[in-house]
């Protein structure tokens, strides 16, 4: 018999170590295998599940940024009426003062 090759019942193991090869029938091979499968099957299972977790999380933060966006977006429109109605109540003003104090209102509305 060749180095490295164990012989069991009509069954042939090829192996570099000879010494990890254990004496096993076809059957216990077969359970082995049938063992290596079924964990297989899982981890094929939990790989599904955290690339679809993966994927739910992409679009969380996807919405988030969209929802940021927009807010800033309002808030942002939101400073411009101030400053517009601002704006039309110091024109519309007629004592200077108050008209002068809208305005520094203004400037500093549209400063921040």
């Amino acid at each position: 018999m060749a180095p490295g090759l164990s012989q069991v019942g009509a069954l042939s193991i090829l192996d570099m170590n000879v010494e990890n090869v254990s004496c096993c029938t076809i059957a216990d091979c077969e359970r082995e295998l049938s063992k290596l499968k079924c964990k297989e099957s899982l981890l094929q299972d939990v790989l599904a599940q955290d690339e679809k977790l993966l994927h739910q999380k992409d679009d969380a933060i996807n919405y988030q940024s969209l929802i940021t966006k927009e807010s800033d977006h309002r808030l942002l429109n939101e400073m411009q009426m101030v400053a517009s109605l601002l704006f039309m109540q110091s024109r519309a003003s007629s004592n200077a003062e108050t008209s002068k104090q809208l305005g520094s209102r203004l400037i500093k509305s549209t400063t921040r």
